[in-house]
């Protein structure tokens, strides 16, 4: 990107790298990256700061942000039905664990009880 020119972001090293931009700031990546701001910072002449966008620049700039804000909820979406597939998979697994662990219970008998049924207590009547 810095041999291209490009404007070197955690986006856009994303974009370029083909992964999510939270790898960009895991350690180890986000120092390189910082580093590459700052040296591009410093090499790069400063715009002048009463220069303007043109709204061709900006309409570009605009088309890229929706098509990252896509990109993004896919990738949110995606996560969420892993999410949610792992989540009842576990689920699964402890209803199963829980049923072998109690003897009956999966041919709905009860295990028996722990105290005597109380003989003093009386029918209400309905």
């Amino acid at each position: 990107m810095t041999r291209n020119g490009d404007r070197i972001t955690f986006d856009a090293v994303a974009r370029a790298a083909k992964v999510s931009t939270w790898l960009t700031y895991a350690d180890g990546v986000r120092e390189h990256i910082e580093s590459a701001i700052q040296q591009q910072r410093s090499t790069r002449p400063q715009l002048a700061t009463t220069a303007q966008a043109s709204p061709a620049g900006l309409r570009a700039d605009l088309a890229l942000a929706r098509e990252e804000i896509r990109r993004l909820r896919g990738e949110r979406d995606q996560l969420q039905q892993t999410v949610r597939r792992h989540l009842g998979q576990q689920l699964d697994q402890l209803g199963f664990r829980d049923l072998a662990a109690r003897p009956g219970a999966h041919r709905g008998q009860h295990p028996p009880r722990s105290e005597p049924a109380r003989s003093d207590c009386r029918e209400v009547p309905p």
